[in-house]
């Protein structure tokens, strides 16, 4: 027996959010590659990160936005999405997480040019779908169903270099939707 879903997880769920949400981050990116002066007010910058990252659970790729709150502080959002596959004796399974996620990082004044270490915390929620892809385990082949995790707390450090007009992110974390390592290219808007 096939068990309703909720409007909204089903929207979320559904195999056009990975390509609505590659879409979207794609137009952003384009349209922030374009944007040629970087605007600062007292010290302060908006920054925009867009990449893909490894883990356990499959490929994420993410977007991330910062603002700086003083010349070592910085917070911001993110967003991120995987999907995985596993296969069991029995059959397989496809597993899909979206996460949304607060974090906070510390800079180093490092003397080296072009280069900014941090390290900071974070706290994220998910949203997990499941379904059964092929195999007998249920009887039925679509067999599925969603959760909802909890706050996750977690930790990172990594940091970004930039060369010529290129802005390299490379991050490590773990706790939370941040998990695994990240990387990408931030940019200034």
């Amino acid at each position: 027996m096939k068990h309703p879903q909720p409007f909204l997880l089903k929207m979320l769920t559904s195999k056009t959010l990975a390509l609505k949400t590659f879409a979207g981050l794609s137009l952003c990116m384009v349209f922030s590659m374009t944007a040629s002066a970087q605007i600062e007010t007292g010290g302060k910058y908006d920054l925009v990160t867009f990449g893909i990252g490894a883990s356990t659970l499959g490929l994420p790729i993410f977007a991330c936005i910062e603002q700086t709150y003083d010349d070592s502080k910085s917070y911001g959002a993110l967003v991120s999405y995987r999907r995985y596959n596993e296969a069991w004796q029995v059959g397989q399974w496809q597993h899909d997480y979206l996460g949304l996620g607060a974090r906070g990082d510390q800079h180093f004044d490092i003397d080296v040019e072009g280069l900014d270490l941090f390290a900071g915390l974070n706290v994220g929620w998910y949203l997990h779908s499941w379904k059964q892809t092929g195999g007998t385990t249920t009887g039925s082949p679509d067999y599925g169903g969603n959760n909802t995790g909890g706050l996750g707390f977690g930790g990172q450090i990594g940091g970004r270099y930039i060369w010529k007009d290129f802005n390299f992110f490379l991050q490590l974390g773990g706790g939370s939707v941040a998990s695994g390592a990240l990387f990408g290219l931030s940019y200034h808007l």
